[in-house]
């Protein structure tokens, strides 16, 4: 859903607003903006430093298309869902974890659990998922973080 007509770019930061409704949202709701900041502590690790790389890569390839993810294989297509959370898998597999147990859709619960866990405020944590509502967060994705995972620890610092 990412659209490279809805980008806008800072040398920090990289802002879509979604033009089209996301799943989780409700009739008469303000539009979602998805904002990536840069992490210059490691441009390897950095966010907005990947996707600029990315879109300068496949800027060639896309043609008219606008969405910002597309195949890398002719024609050059819009992705789906369903291949982004194929590729989501391949890195989650890479990187050492059970995919047989832990699916794509686990980034939503960790993500949003580890950045409580580190006390980020419930409504940036909110608004950083689209949910209206707390109890959301409480039933559906608050799940118990293992901070035993020697390999993430290692290249993120997450302790």
């Amino acid at each position: 859903m990412l659209n490279l007509e809805d980008m806008t770019s800072t040398e920090s930061q990289i802002t879509f607003v979604m033009s089209k409704p996301i799943k989780q949202t409700k009739p008469g709701t303000k539009s979602v903006h998805v904002q990536f900041t840069s992490y210059p502590a490691d441009p390897l690790l950095c966010v907005v430093t990947t996707l600029r790389e990315y879109l300068a890569r496949a800027n060639e390839l896309r043609g008219q298309c606008k969405q910002v993810f597309i195949s890398y294989l002719k024609p050059f297509r819009p992705v789906s869902r369903s291949t982004i959370s194929r590729w989501v898998k391949v890195v989650m597999k890479e990187a050492g974890i059970n995919v047989d147990k832990f699916k794509p859709h686990i980034t939503r619960s960790a993500s949003t659990s580890k950045a409580s866990l580190c006390s980020v405020p419930l409504d940036q944590i909110m608004s950083a998922a689209g949910w209206s509502s707390a109890t959301t967060f409480a039933r559906f994705y608050n799940k118990p973080i293992d901070v035993n995972n020697g390999f993430a620890d290692s290249i993120l610092s997450l302790k």
